[in-house]
């Protein structure tokens, strides 16, 4: 009985002051690593889903905050493969999809969310484009497609231009419309004649 009665005041004790110790250090002790503990859950689990599709992989992911409250998630993919203009808006548009998805599902994240559900105009996602053997994309091919602050942006190495890229842009709605249209053109119509 007296072993349980130190165990119970020793375990007691040390929890005490491990979250003193953190409090002390400015850390919420409910907050510690439960947060980014949760966001990169969510990104790992929307980078599987991708992975099913593509052959991407993630390079980094992040973050920035207000009051506590996430106001942006990224996350930063790269991928070895040269892309046209329209599979790289598929992939940026999907990407989005799914991160928004996962986050938007957590129900232990809505907490430290700015905003639930989260837009896509709170995350930034970047894709950076390789060749199959790992070198280089050279122009006139897309080396890095993104999304920011709602704004997709596509990227072609230009050494006449600021800071070496070219961009072309479009706004996230619009490149939305434009891949929803080509999934409808692209979808047989049913014969109608035998129903």
């Amino acid at each position: 009985m007296n072993k349980f009665f130190l165990i119970s005041i020793m375990f007691a004790s040390c929890s005490f002051f491990g979250f003193s110790f953190f409090n002390f250090l400015g850390f919420d002790h409910n907050e510690l690593p439960s947060k980014n503990v949760i966001i990169d859950k969510a990104c790992g689990h929307a980078l599987k889903e991708l992975q099913k599709k593509y052959s991407i992989k993630m390079i980094g992911s992040g973050g920035s905050e207000e009051n506590k409250k996430e106001t942006m998630i990224a996350a930063s993919y790269s991928l070895n493969e040269v892309l046209s203009k329209e599979q790289c808006r598929k992939l940026i548009l999907d990407c989005a999809d799914e991160l928004l998805k996962q986050i938007n599902q957590r129900e232990d994240l809505k907490v430290y969310l700015c905003e639930v559900p989260f837009s896509y105009k709170s995350i930034e996602i970047r894709i950076f484009l390789r060749n199959p053997d790992r070198s280089d994309i050279q122009p006139p091919n897309i080396c890095i497609v993104s999304l920011i602050d709602g704004v997709i942006a596509y990227k072609v190495e230009d050494m006449n231009a600021i800071g070496h890229l070219r961009r072309i842009e479009e706004l996230y709605e619009d490149a939305l419309k434009i891949v929803q249209t080509q999934n409808i053109e692209a979808t047989p119509k049913n014969d109608q004649k035998g129903i």
